[in-house]
């Protein structure tokens, strides 16, 4: 079967060639668990971790002045924090992105 029709027990039996990934599209409710700790764990096996992971999320109540906002947090995930790299973040407004923090409190895209 294709990968966009396969069930996960079905991607269980694919190889793949972790160290050819560049991105994946995962979905961020916890009712898909399993699917997320899979794509991260793949993540991992990577002969060379990726140095950076941009995560984007709908904002689910259209709140805030922009259309693309951020935050400079500490994010808390399931496999620990991750801290915002100051870097990227400037990369990122540059194309448009506001810091927007307050936008975050009720957000469960991230």
């Amino acid at each position: 079967p294709e990968e966009t029709s396969m069930t996960f027990d079905q991607r269980k039996n694919v190889d793949i060639a972790v160290d050819q990934i560049i991105g994946g599209v995962v979905p961020h409710h916890l009712i898909a668990g399993d699917f997320l700790a899979e794509f991260f764990t793949l993540l991992q096996k990577r002969s060379v971790p990726p140095e950076v992971i941009l995560l984007l999320a709908p904002n689910h109540f259209e709140s805030g002045v922009a259309d693309i906002q951020t935050a400079n947090f500490v994010w808390q995930t399931a496999f620990g924090d991750v801290e915002t790299d100051e870097n990227v973040l400037a990369i990122v407004q540059k194309g448009g992105a506001v810091i927007q923090p307050d936008t975050f409190g009720q957000e469960h895209g991230i």
